[in-house]
């Protein structure tokens, strides 16, 4: 996928899909319509993000049936204990187009990783606290990551965390590599920084591997940390262009 998080209200999702491209090939390509959430705001509380995270009510507003989408709900919780009630809380302010979540969390149990088979696509974060805890070491990592076989479907490594951090592009190939080559059943993406200038840094990396996923948010705010419309569709051109070639 291509993805775009921070949406909150259905027109920026409309001018997302208007605008994504048409990226030609076997495996076909859908806009990752990411929706942020917390425990905070689960529990109906202001997030220190208002501009990035709508009310859980709004939700399923923002999730729209179409082959051309993929949407989930990008979840952190400060109470991860009780994890699997909070997920299945989230199933229900999806609504009937919800496909799934991405966990912005730090290796979190994975027997508390239970969702309905309705909402099948699991994406978990690998963040720089992530890769602390592995000592930034391959095997390590790929021992941790064995153990979410049959839970997760995804795995997406950013170091950024929504922050816009640039990305070492040479430090997340090495990652994206390692776990390619060792999981055949996990879907790899990467995030940090990303934006229409420096999505062309990623060209090595997607002749490598094309059907890597792509993730941006913080590159996508303006100075108030709304969605700049600007540079979301610029970004979903540039992402076009990079998976067209």
């Amino acid at each position: 996928y291509i993805g775009v998080t921070g949406f909150m209200n259905a027109s920026e999702v409309v001018a997302a899909i208007d605008e994504f491209p048409d990226i030609p090939g076997n495996l076909p390509r859908r806009l990752m319509v990411g929706v942020l959430a917390s425990s905070k705001t689960l529990a109906g509380q202001t997030n220190k993000h208002p501009n990035r995270y709508p009310r859980v009510h709004d939700i399923a507003s923002l999730f729209t049936q179409s082959d051309r989408v993929c949407n989930l709900i990008h979840y952190a919780t400060d109470d991860p204990d009780t994890l699997p009630e909070q997920l299945a809380r989230l199933e229900d302010h999806g609504g009937p187009f919800l496909d799934g979540f991405q966990l912005n969390m730090t290796w979190p149990k994975p027997k508390s990783i239970k969702v309905s088979e309705r909402h099948p696509r699991v994406v978990l974060q690998i963040n720089r606290r992530a890769l602390e805890q592995v000592n930034f070491e391959s095997l390590r990592l790929l021992a941790r990551l064995s153990e979410y076989e049959g839970v997760i479907t995804d795995v997406l490594i950013d170091a950024s965390g929504g922050r816009g951090l640039p990305m070492d592009v040479a430090t997340t190939t090495k990652y994206v590599k390692l776990i390619h080559n060792n999981f055949d059943d996990l879907g790899v993406g990467v995030a940090g920084g990303l934006s229409c200038d420096s999505l062309p840094l990623l060209g090595d990396l997607v002749a490598r591997l094309p059907n890597i996923s792509v993730d941006a948010e913080g590159r996508l705010r303006t100075p108030e940390d709304h969605m700049d419309m600007v540079a979301m569709k610029q970004y979903l051109s540039a992402a076009g262009e990079l998976f067209r070639n």
